[in-house]
């Protein structure tokens, strides 16, 4: 007996794709170390708690990325640079 699957599961990926993903974590990872510095090195201003809530936010969009949704690997690369950039200077 076979078990017949879609064939978007077995679908290949080409360079660009797989070099997407690649970048959409390693935004992920970067913002969750950029949240852990500032959380162990507040400035004056920063509320802890919603630093420790928005680093929790984004660990868990990590955990649970999908390579294959792409609208959200988009989102990701399209507004989360800046996100980053934000969090490693501060406030504006």
């Amino acid at each position: 007996m076979t078990t017949e699957r879609p064939d978007d599961v077995f679908r290949p990926w080409d360079i660009d794709q797989s070099e997407d993903v690649d970048r959409a974590i390693g935004l992920l990872r970067a913002l969750n170390a950029a949240y852990s510095a500032r959380i162990a090195h507040p400035r004056p201003g920063d509320d802890l708690e919603q630093l420790r809530a928005e680093r929790r936010r984004y660990a868990t969009e990590q955990r649970h990325l999908n390579p294959a949704d792409q609208p959200t690997i988009v989102r990701i690369l399209t507004e989360y640079p800046a996100v980053l950039r934000q969090v490693r200077t501060g406030p504006p």
